[in-house]
C-alpha cells in the first residue's frame, strides 16, 4: 500500500512538473515550481483525505475536498 502511495505522488508530481515545463518553454507567467507544488499538494490532500483517517464507516472520502471545492457555491452544501 505505501508503494503505491509514493507512486500516486510521484506521478503527480512528474505530471505537475511536465507541465509546468511547457509553460516556461511558452514564457508564461506560472512555471514549473509552480505546477509542481500544486500538483504535489493536491495529491498529497487528496491521499490524506482518503486514507488519513481510518476506517470511519459513515464518512465519505472524498467528503473533505468536495467541501473545500465547493465553498464559493452560491448553494449550502447538504
Amino acid at each position: 500500500m505505501e508503494y503505491e502511495l509514493i507512486l500516486r505522488i510521484f506521478i503527480a508530481a512528474l505530471l505537475g512538473g511536465l507541465i509546468g515545463l511547457e509553460r516556461e518553454y511558452r514564457a508564461k507567467e506560472a512555471g514549473f515550481r509552480t505546477h509542481f507544488l500544486v500538483a504535489l499538494g493536491s495529491a498529497l490532500f487528496m491521499i490524506v483525505s482518503a486514507y488519513g483517517f481510518g476506517d470511519s464507516g459513515s464518512l465519505q472520502p472524498s467528503a473533505l475536498p468536495v467541501a473545500v471545492a465547493c465553498t464559493s457555491w452560491p448553494l449550502p452544501l447538504p
